[in-house]
């Protein structure tokens, strides 16, 4: 495993002091990250992987760096292979750098030891810190290196303010079959370095891509060095499997830990999806995953409507991570900019009235058109999979066409009978909505944010796009199936309402003023639907008299549960079972 590196300032005859980084302050005070996500067509080979394109990478990157500059971000990221030398140079020349309370984090593309020593040697203005013995002793071999450099601004001893890059070398090459050409041409590092400030705050350590292959656990390592002390960490990939087991195993352990307030966060930040490549004379798609999200464990997150509908709209995703009670924001696969606003780690320096992480705000979000244009909104998928599940019968306009994707995820949750009945009136909040909830596998099952590939999680979401379909457009639409009193019914909550469980209610009919439960279960038996049915009046409250649930489910081995001619009509008193139960053929 390699060494975490913590005295590096006043090593080879350094005379630095540690910094004063604002993203690592211990303060209440939001600060600002802008992340790329990048898309493009790579070339790899014994030189090592960089963008085929190099005028589009230099453009990227440079009006990236741009950005971060008049954004005033405290902290900015590239993910891993991806900026040019060509560029970091002209950053250097340009004199581009961040302001002293400021950190930039930019994964780049590969390098050769001798390169790397001239490029370094050409810039004698900037305190570089690496690993200078291996790259001296791999001088000669045609080989690379996968590098990330941070570049920061201290002060010497002296109090004379001096640009860092610290270039850190990927400790472990690519796994997997195919990746061979890595792990005999690249040049693995020996070193994570540690940035924390010169007065106490948290520690920052960046990762790269594989990395995290050695499962590290960063409650464990290092004698417990990070165990208690709040951490940063960065983990910067070019991955087409970032959710593999033994990619992510680190952030399972570093979140098997602490309580509901647990000073550790991470953001990962890969590739965006459909990177390209050439084989065999062929382009093809190297990668179907973004996967890039940042992670948190606390009980302080905002979690209100307004909160995570804003990010939705901008490309940033809430799921909560149950099983590590956590917090995974989830960004959006395809190739964005995006600038966040967040709380800090740590707030301890704060006075206790303003001590508060409630999670991330998006600002802004970026594409890429000659230059990173702010765009209002960002591209969810779900239109998409609605239009795979429309037919003939009619259409999920009143899905896609609502801009409150908390309220699409509940209705399509209740009306497909998909809630967990052991929160009893509070299966509606945000925290116990099955859609929003994630397993240590990390696989999203949000209704309205579509990108993951995963099979099973993209057949269940339809699976429950399907059962709203059937029910909005060939049951409710139906008057021979529905209660007189609904037989203009809609599918809507009506928010704004006194009631307490106005979640429950999405069947409306304009002209009776009715208000009821309608679910569409599909195939069931009748013992389940039954069953269903007496759970489903058990969340009601007293207050909720004079509303009727109806509940439909297909089984076409089954006899008529009732006489067609004799429906019941909607009785006043909920504990009468005011119900209407049917089945669908």
């Amino acid at each position: 495993m390699a060494d975490f590196n913590y005295n590096f300032w006043t090593e080879n005859g350094r005379t630095l002091k540690k910094p004063n980084l604002a993203c690592l302050r211990q303060d209440h005070t939001l600060y600002k990250t802008l992340l790329m996500q990048l898309v493009g067509k790579i070339e790899y080979d014994t030189n090592g992987i960089q963008l085929a394109d190099k005028n589009l990478a230099a453009a990227k990157f440079n009006l990236f760096i741009d950005k971060a500059i008049s954004e005033n971000v405290e902290l900015a990221i590239t993910p891993e292979y991806s900026c040019p030398w060509s560029s970091i140079e002209s950053f250097i020349f340009e004199d581009k750098f961040p302001t002293e309370d400021k950190l930039w984090i930019i994964g780049c593309q590969s390098i050769k030891p001798n390169e790397l020593k001239d490029l370094t040697e050409r810039h004698n203005n900037v305190v570089w810190i690496y690993d200078e013995a291996l790259v001296t002793q791999s001088i000669n071999e045609n080989k690379f290196f996968d590098p990330v450099c941070m570049f920061f601004k201290t002060k010497e001893a002296n109090n004379e303010v001096k640009k860092v890059v610290i270039i850190q070398f990927k400790t472990l090459g690519f796994g997997g079959n195919g990746f061979e050409w890595e792990r005999d041409y690249s040049i693995a590092g020996n070193t994570f370095y540690v940035l924390e400030n010169i007065t106490q705050s948290t520690r920052l350590v960046t990762l790269i891509c594989s990395d995290t292959l050695t499962g590290l656990n960063y409650n464990t390592i290092e004698n417990e060095y990070f165990k208690n002390n709040p951490l940063l960490l960065v983990h910067i990939q070019l991955n087409q499997k970032p959710f593999q087991s033994n990619y992510k195993v680190y952030r399972n352990l570093l979140f098997s830990k602490g309580k509901e307030e647990w000073n550790k966060e991470i953001i990962c930040l890969n590739w965006a999806r459909k990177v390209t490549f050439d084989e065999e004379g062929e382009e093809k798609v190297f990668n179907e995953y973004g996967g890039s999200g940042l992670y948190s464990k606390t009980d302080k997150i905002e979690k209100t409507d307004d909160r995570i509908n804003y990010n939705h709209s901008k490309g940033l995703y809430y799921t909560n991570w149950l099983d590590k009670r956590s917090h995974i924001y989830f960004l959006n696969y395809d190739e964005y900019v995006f600038l966040i606003e967040n709380t800090k780690p740590s707030q301890i320096d704060s006075d206790p009235s303003q001590i508060k992480r409630t999670g991330p705000r998006i600002l802004k979000t970026f594409n890429w058109d000659f230059d990173w244009i702010e765009v209002a909104t960002a591209g969810d998928g779900f239109s998409e999979v609605c239009l795979e599940v429309e037919d003939a019968t009619g259409n999920l306009q009143c899905l896609t066409g609502n801009n409150n994707f908390t309220e699409v995820e509940r209705i399509i949750q209740l009306s497909s009978g998909e809630i967990d009945m052991s929160k009893n009136e509070n299966w509606y909040q945000i925290i116990n909505l099955l859609s929003f909830q994630v397993d240590d596998s990390e696989i999203n099952k949000r209704n309205t944010f579509t990108q993951d590939p995963d099979i099973l999680a993209k057949d269940r979401r339809k699976d429950k796009l399907n059962r709203y379909h059937i029910l909005k457009n060939s049951i409710i639409s139906d008057p021979t199936k529905v209660p007189s009193s609904f037989a203009d019914g809609i599918l809507k909550f009506q928010t704004g309402h006194i009631s307490k469980n106005i979640y429950l209610l999405n069947l409306h009919s304009p002209s009776t003023g009715r208000r009821g439960t309608a679910i569409y279960l599909g195939v069931k038996s009748f013992a389940d639907a039954k069953a269903f049915k007496a759970k489903i009046e058990g969340l009601f409250n007293e207050d909720q008299q004079g509303k009727q649930v109806m509940i439909w489910y297909s089984n076409p081995n089954l006899e008529k549960l009732h006489d067609e001619n004799n429906k019941p009509e909607i009785n006043e008193n909920v504990s009468k079972s005011p119900v209407s139960f049917k089945k669908t053929k």
